[in-house]
């Protein structure tokens, strides 16, 4: 019974450091063994193949505080590396509201019956590449950041053989191909 409750237990340590900390140690995209298009609009791997359509063709940008950090980890779409949850105003006012953030999906409530202020958006990340992988791995709870990319409507998962498998569109969030990201107040 002891060794059955350490096993469980590494179990719940292991996936608590692959899903919710965002750590060198537990890798990302592969990208060295993936190329992209010109467009941007095409990601390719030994085995799969991926096809992004864009909301619009210029760059967005999100600047705020972060109240959360995930990596992600879809097995279809390994181009993702990131949840970050981005709030401006009130929303980066943790005794003004409260968030939640699971499966690709924010929450918030606050107990003021005044109107908010500010912004708040679940940001789905695709990087450009290894290094901007490697800035956003830097990324903690309380840093101040910008994030700026094309948002992301759709992705098209292909397999090897180029047969349709999946997609990914988020609901109400905001999937970005992120370009640039710069953490203006790092917490410590």
């Amino acid at each position: 019974m002891f060794y059955f409750g350490v096993a469980t237990a590494g179990l719940k340590l292991y996936g608590f450091l692959y899903y919710e900390t965002n750590t060198v140690a537990i890798s990302g995209p592969d990208f060295d063994h993936m190329s992209l298009s010109s467009s941007f609009q095409d990601i390719t791997s030994t085995d799969s193949h991926w096809k992004i359509t864009y909301e619009k063709p210029v760059n967005s940008s999100f600047t705020g505080l972060v109240r959360h950090v995930s990596v992600d980890r879809v097995d279809m779409f390994p181009i993702l590396s990131h949840d970050f949850l981005v709030t401006t105003g009130d929303y980066a006012n943790p005794d003004l509201v409260t968030t939640f953030v699971s499966d690709h999906h924010f929450r918030w409530r606050t107990s003021s019956s005044n109107a908010l202020m500010g912004s708040i958006n679940l940001l789905h990340i695709v990087p450009v590449s290894k290094d901007i992988y490697t800035t956003l791995i830097q990324v903690k709870n309380g840093d101040q950041v910008t994030i700026r990319g094309r948002e992301i409507s759709r992705i098209d998962y292909y397999d090897q053989s180029d047969a349709f498998k999946a997609f990914w569109e988020d609901s109400g969030c905001n999937s970005i191909f992120v370009t640039s990201v710069n953490i203006l107040n790092p917490v410590p």
